[in-house]
């Protein structure tokens, strides 16, 4: 006796094989769409939105347009009811899909971006008004360049070698930033006194 799949196991297994052929397309359709989206959308909570939608969208379209109804496979019959629950599992896949892919590239990006960090030498330090004192940016992991700014112009001033001069008495907050990602910054402190 030749053993195989039975009707049913192959439907299933086909009709598995579409959910996950049609959400990968979904999904890198949506994927060429996504910087459109990100100029229309500029939060994050309405772009969520326009792609969910979009992703809803599209899955009705290849229901209705390559006639793939998930239902069949159980025997029940094309109707509106049974393309959205297709449309809606089309769109619940490309989500999945996406979120995958996003998470291993938001993982190996946010290591990238940890391993960079600027400190700045000496981190504290005190001073006289009029006085001047040598700042040194220490950047590991990235591009050593980095911006002199301090919080406060009135207590004193920074010059882009790091030269910091005090001008009036209090704690000024000196910063180096990373040229390459401004949003890597070292900070040092200042006391000044009379």
């Amino acid at each position: 006796m030749v053993t195989g799949s039975t009707p049913v196991e192959m439907s299933v297994s086909s009709t598995l094989a579409e959910i996950s052929l049609v959400g990968f397309a979904i999904q890198q359709t949506l994927q060429i769409l996504d910087p459109f989206i990100e100029m229309i959308a500029k939060k994050t909570i309405w772009k969520k939105a326009i792609m969910g939608s979009g992703a809803f969208v599209l899955g009705l379209v290849v229901v209705y347009g390559c006639d793939l109804d998930l239902l069949r496979f159980v025997g029940v019959a094309h109707n509106t009811f049974t393309s959205i629950v297709s449309a809606v599992v089309f769109s619940a896949g490309t989500e999945g899909a996406n979120t995958v892919q996003k998470y291993f590239g938001y993982v190996k990006e946010a290591k990238a971006a940890f391993q960079v960090a600027v400190s700045i030498l000496p981190s504290t330090l005190s001073l006289r008004v009029g006085n001047s004192a040598q700042f040194i940016a220490a950047v590991t992991g990235g591009n050593a360049e980095v911006e002199w700014s301090v919080a406060d112009s009135t207590l004193g001033a920074v010059t882009q070698t790091g030269l910091f001069t005090a001008s009036a008495e209090g704690t000024c907050y000196v910063f180096a930033r990373n040229k390459a990602n401004p949003a890597i910054v070292g900070t040092a402190i200042v006391k000044i006194s009379a």
